[in-house]
């Protein structure tokens, strides 16, 4: 069977990399497109329909989370998405929620060899939408900012004040004590 492959990445030596493994160990793999970002991808996806993506999930435009939820609700079969990452952290929560997997940047050669033989198996059992958007909604909560720190409790004698980290131009640090200077 003829699979085809899309790799997306804005690193362009981690592209080229990925394609030489992929070419190694999947000799018959057809690398059929590769985008430079997210949205990229999802067009790219969309007019290839190829059976197997692999995407950062750091990337412009659109994150790799963003465009594999989208992929995923492209109309027909939804292509095996892996995640080619250095952000550990949601690759790890994809891949125990057993419907995506990951790799971590640069991909290993052994590490990568196991990956293609997931593919090829995953690639002869039918897809499982539903269970696809769950992990994608799931690891798209984790990949939001946390919320920015808004005030610094400090302590004057025995008075405490919250100071607003807006005014906040800079800290003294001095022994075992730090010194808060502001704007006011």
């Amino acid at each position: 069977m003829r699979v085809r492959a899309l790799i997306a990445d804005d690193e362009p030596l981690m592209r080229e990399q990925l394609r030489a493994r992929l070419a190694e160990l999947w000799p018959e793999l057809e690398i059929v497109a590769e985008a430079k970002n997210g949205a990229e991808a999802l067009e790219l996806v969309s007019a290839e329909r190829p059976e197997v993506v692999f995407l950062d999930i750091r990337m412009p435009a659109k994150s790799g989370i963003e465009a594999a939820r989208e992929i995923a609700a492209l109309p027909g079969r939804v292509p095996e998405i892996v995640f080619v990452t250095a952000y550990d952290q949601y690759a790890i929560d994809a891949f125990e929620a057993g419907v995506l997997d990951y790799v971590l940047k640069p991909a290993e050669r052994e590490r990568l060899a196991r990956t293609v033989e997931r593919i090829r198996a995953r690639l002869a059992a039918p897809a499982d939408i539903a269970n696809v958007q769950q992990a994608l909604a799931r690891l798209a909560e984790k990949l939001q900012p946390a919320a920015r720190l808004q005030w610094i409790q400090a302590s004057i004698g025995a008075e405490i004040r919250m100071i607003p980290v807006d005014e906040v131009l800079y800290f003294v640090a001095d022994e075992k004590y730090t010194r808060v200077q502001t704007a006011q």
